[in-house]
């Protein structure tokens, strides 16, 4: 469900107009807070690196979900 409620975007950044795809901070921080890291200017960022597990976990119900599936074709 975390995965599901994520949402890939493209942005530029204010401080070099330098193009990139991420997620919106705040929107992980609103199902995933551990994800999530704020500075003492208040400003956001993500742990991209930490997003790995969370990824991993939803490939895995979704590959479970597909061997169900699968063999009710099968039966």
């Amino acid at each position: 469900d975390a995965v599901m409620s994520m949402r890939g975007v493209s942005f530029d950044w204010i401080e070099n107009g330098n193009s990139e795809v991420g997620v919106i901070a705040q929107e992980v921080e609103e199902v995933l807070p551990e994800l999530v890291n704020t500075n003492d200017e208040g400003i956001k960022s993500v742990k991209y690196g930490n997003i790995v597990a969370v990824l991993i976990e939803a490939i895995k119900e979704q590959q479970e979900q597909i061997d169900e599936l699968k063999a009710q074709l099968n039966s």
